[in-house]
C-alpha cells in the first residue's frame, strides 16, 4: 500500500504504450497479444491454453471475462466491488485494487531497476505469476526483466506437501530445537537438489545433525595433527640436501636432481674453506687481497698475498679461481 502511486504510474505507462486498455467498470487488463514472446519463462505455447481447465477458472478472471478482449488477458487493476470494504483506491480509470501481479513489478522497479540478475520462487510459481511479471515489466520498461531465474521445488512433511490447510505446516522454531538441529537443516537442505522436491522428516534431520557432528570431529582431529616441518634455506643444518616433492616427479628424476644439489653444495663448501685459508694467512702476516677478473670473461681469480717472510719461508701465495656455470654480459 505503500507503493500505490508507482502501481498506478506503472498501469498508466501500460495504457500509454498500447498494452492494456480500461473496462467501462473501470478494471484495467494486460493485453496478451500485444507482448510477442509470451510464455517464453514457462515454455508454454498459448495456442494449446485452454481457458478455464484449471481449478478457479483458469487464466481467466472470473466473471469479467466478459470485459476482456481475450480470454488470456490478465487484471493490473480491479473494480471496486461492495464486498472490498474500505480496500480501494482511487486512479485516472476509476476506483479499485491492484492486480496480483502488478504490484511485485512497480516495486521491482522502484527499488531494483528495470532488470534484476536473479529473481527466485518456487516452482508454482512459473505461470501465471512469474510470466506475467515478465510480460508488464518488459512492455512497461523496455528492458529484459531478469537475467537468472532460481525456481525451488515444494517441501514436502514425510511424503505431503506442506501447507496450513493440511495442519502439517512447520516453522524452523518447531523443528531445531538449539544450534545443532539448526546446522543439520542447513545440511540437509544444501545437499538436496534445489528444483526437486524436498521431503523432511525429523529421522532426516537426526541424520543431517549426526553428519554435522562427525565432519565437527574429523576438522579437529585435522588440526591437532603436527604439521610436517619445513626445510630451511639453503646452507641450512636441517634439511640441507633434501628436495622438495613436486607432484608428479617420477623417482629417477628426484634423485638426478638431489644428485645436482650435493655436488653443488661440495663444490661450494670446498671453495669457501679454500678462501678463508687464504684469508687467514693474509691477514695474520699483515698481508693484502687482490681481486682479478679474467679478461675474456672466463672467470674470477682471487690472489692472496702474505706480506714477508713466514717462519723463514718466501712470500707465499694462495690464487683461488672461480669458473661461473655462464658467462654473465654486465652492464656498461
Amino acid at each position: 500500500t505503500d507503493h500505490m502511486d508507482d502501481i498506478i504510474a506503472m498501469i498508466g505507462d501500460l495504457i500509454e504504450g498500447g498494452h492494456a486498455y480500461a473496462t467501462p467498470t473501470g478494471s484495467v487488463y494486460f493485453e496478451v497479444g500485444s507482448q510477442p514472446g509470451y510464455g517464453k519463462l514457462s515454455r508454454l505455447k498459448m495456442e494449446a491454453v485452454q481457458d478455464g481447465a484449471s481449478e478457479g477458472g483458469g487464466i481467466s478472471d472470473g466473471g469479467a471475462a466478459g470485459e476482456k478482449r481475450s480470454p488470456k488477458d490478465f487484471a493490473l487493476w480491479k473494480a471496486r466491488k461492495d464486498a472490498d470494504g474500505e480496500v480501494s483506491w482511487d486512479a485516472p480509470w476509476g476506483a479499485g485494487r491492484p492486480g496480483w501481479h502488478i504490484e511485485c513489478s512497480a516495486m521491482a522497479k522502484r527499488y531494483l531497476g528495470p532488470t534484476l540478475d536473479l529473481h527466485a520462487g518456487g516452482v508454482d510459481l512459473v505461470f501465471p505469476h512469474h510470466e506475467n511479471e515478465v510480460a508488464q515489466s518488459e512492455a512497461a520498461n523496455g528492458a529484459p526483466f531478469c537475467n537468472c531465474w532460481v525456481h525451488n521445488g515444494f517441501v514436502n512433511i514425510d511424503g505431503e506437501k506442506m501447507s496450513k490447510s493440511l495442519g502439517n505446516f512447520r516453522t524452523l522454531r518447531d523443528v531445531c530445537k538449539d544450534a545443532a538441529a539448526l546446522r543439520g537443516f542447513r545440511l540437509f537442505v544444501v545437499t538436496s537438489q534445489y528444483r526437486s522436491p524436498l521431503n523432511f522428516n525429523l529421522e532426516s534431520l537426526k541424520a543431517a545433525t549426526n553428519a554435522v557432528k562427525r565432519l565437527d570431529k574429523l576438522r579437529s582431529a585435522l588440526r591437532r595433527r603436527p604439521r610436517p616441518r619445513r626445510a630451511r634455506g639453503r646452507g641450512g643444518a636441517r634439511g640441507a640436501g633434501r628436495v622438495p616433492r613436486r607432484h608428479g616427479r617420477r623417482p629417477q628424476h628426484a634423485a638426478r636432481l638431489r644428485g645436482a644439489l650435493q655436488a653443488r653444495q661440495g663444490r661450494r663448501g670446498r671453495a669457501q674453506g679454500g678462501a678463508q685459508g687464504g684469508e687467514g694467512a693474509g691477514r695474520g702476516a699483515g698481508g693484502r687481497r687482490t681481486v682479478r677478473h679474467g679478461g675474456d670473461g672466463s672467470g674470477l681469480r682471487l690472489l692472496l698475498r702474505a706480506g714477508g717472510a713466514v717462519d723463514g719461508e718466501a712470500e707465499a701465495g694462495v690464487t683461488l679461481t672461480l669458473t661461473p656455470t655462464r658467462t654473465l654480459n654486465p652492464k656498461p
